[in-house]
This record gives C-alpha cells, structure tokens and sequence, in this order.
C-alpha cells in the first residue's frame, strides 16, 4: 500500500513526450486574415503610428510629405501583427517586470466573413537576456500573458520604436 503502482505501456516513448506548451495548446494567440485588415494602430511612450487601406492601398496618416510606402513592406509588417504565435503562455497574473504597464499597444482592425474584428494587444518587455527570448504579449481579450515566439517577435519587436517603423515601411 505504500508504493505508487508502475503500469508497462507500449507504443509510446519517453522521446514523444514534450514539455513544452506550446505542444499541446493553439499557438496562434493572435489572429487575423491579414488580407482582411484595415487598420493597424501602433501606440507607446515615443508615439503613435496609424496604417490604413483605402480602395485597397496603404496610407500611413504619419507620413512625411514627399515620402512613399513600400507596399511590399507593409503588407509583411501587417501580417506580422495580425499573427502573434506563442512560445509559452506566461499566466494570468500581470506583473511588473512584463513592461505591460508602459507597453507598446496595437490595435488591427478586419473585416471577415461582413463582420468587424478587433484585436488589441499590448507588447511588453524581453522575457529574457538571451537573443532568443520572445517579448511579453498580452491580448485585451485572452485573460493569458504569454511571450511570443521569437518568428513573431522579430517582426513586432520594432514596434519598440515608432521612428524605426517608419523608417522600415519608407522607401529609401
């Protein structure tokens, strides 16, 4: 009675097992058909850039006189924020050295199937000191922190800096 019982399975390994979670949850943590978005607003402490398609062409109301969008350019980044995919939900507790708090928020706004999505998230801080950490993500509408996979960081990570965009949806 004091022993836990071992069973002997078959077809199975030790070598299938993840512990990772983001085996056995969605990863998509944020998610719009890109070719659906018609607005992308981008907000933190050093400004506000607002991305939209009208007669199905990019305008970025930010833009310097004389200056051109790279559609090619937008079309990536507008992909890039309406698919946030996790490396590993984080909790529900949101806490301070996250960076939620002084975050940079997106807001996409699609259509899909005649109705209107909105999707608003906030980007937080590096979840770690390695090149490979994701940033911190949290989604006004999914009670999960989670950082985001390093494929999806390396496209949202400049929304860090608001100049830098503008300068990578710029025509040179």
């Amino acid at each position: 009675a004091d022993k836990d019982d071992v069973y002997q399975g078959r077809g199975i390994s030790e070598f299938q097992l993840s512990d990772a979670a983001r085996t056995y949850v969605d990863t998509q943590y944020v998610k719009a058909d890109s070719d659906k978005v018609n607005a992308v607003v981008v907000k933190n402490a050093r400004g506000e850039l607002t991305l939209r398609k009208d007669g199905g062409k990019w305008a970025l109301e930010q833009l310097p006189a004389g200056a051109e969008l790279d559609e090619s350019k937008v079309t990536s980044f507008v992909a890039a924020v309406a698919r946030l995919s996790l490396d590993r939900p984080v909790g529900k507790d949101v806490k301070p050295e996250m960076g939620l708090d002084a975050g940079t928020t997106v807001h996409v706004e699609a259509t899909e199937n005649d109705k209107p999505v909105v999707i608003d998230y906030t980007i937080g801080s590096q979840a770690g000191s390695s090149d490979q950490d994701g940033f911190y993500v949290k989604a006004k509408d999914n009670a999960f922190v989670v950082v985001a996979t390093k494929r999806s960081e390396e496209h949202t990570s400049e929304l860090q800096s608001p100049c830098n965009l503008v300068c990578r949806l710029l025509l040179e």
